[in-house]
């Protein structure tokens, strides 16, 4: 079993990774002298936890936070959605300027009623966002995310995924990221440097 674990979550810090060298290798294609070149605005549309819908433009206006998971995932997920929680909290009046995104990559599973249920847990301010396979897809194809169904056992599943949280600012440009291993404090800080340059244009 502690292999199993291990051999998960270095398959997931790879995952990260990879996600993150993706996005640097776009920027660079793409002829741009900086990742806020790279803007994430590509059309979709989805549904919230309430079964709202929801498009890019839902986002537009303030930065964001993108998460990608599920709920049935036994701690990468609910660890980092507690941080999330607890960082909203930290922020205080600041945190309503600013989009947090829990991104379902497992839509057979995850209906609007379940993840509204599972976020019931954590700050009403994440928003949960379910698609279609098909809408997931190209939601995680243009966030370059990775996520893959794991082998079936006894009727249940894992999903392995990118376990970065996508930094977005207001209008749709890529900021950078949050990886597992920043520190609360320095996540805070990039955070609030997000929040700062938001603020600065706004006045």
């Amino acid at each position: 079993m502690t292999k199993l674990c291990l051999s998960l979550t270095l398959l997931i810090t790879i995952s990260a990774l990879v996600g993150g060298m993706a996005l640097y290798a776009r920027y660079l294609a793409q002829g741009h002298g900086n990742p806020s070149a790279i803007y994430l605005t590509e059309p979709f549309q989805m549904v919230n936890q309430d079964n709202e819908p929801v498009t890019e433009k839902t986002f537009l206006g303030k930065p964001s936070l993108f998460f990608f998971g599920y709920t049935h995932c036994p701690d990468t997920c609910p660890t980092t959605l507690g941080r999330l929680s607890a960082w909203l909290h930290q922020l205080g009046p600041a945190a309503q300027n600013l989009n947090v995104v829990f991104v379902t990559v497992d839509p057979e599973r995850d209906t609007p009623d379940v993840m509204k249920n599972y976020l019931s847990a954590f700050s009403p301010q994440i928003t949960g966002l379910i698609g279609s396979p098909q809408q997931l897809r190209n939601l995680a194809k243009e966030y370059m995310v990775y996520y893959a169904k794991g082998p079936e056992e006894n009727g249940s599943y894992s999903m392995n995924h990118s376990a970065m949280i996508i930094m977005v600012g207001p209008n749709g440009a890529f900021k950078g990221a949050i990886s597992q291993s920043d520190s609360d404090a320095a996540a805070l800080s990039k955070i609030n440097a997000l929040l700062e340059r938001y603020e600065q244009a706004t006045e």
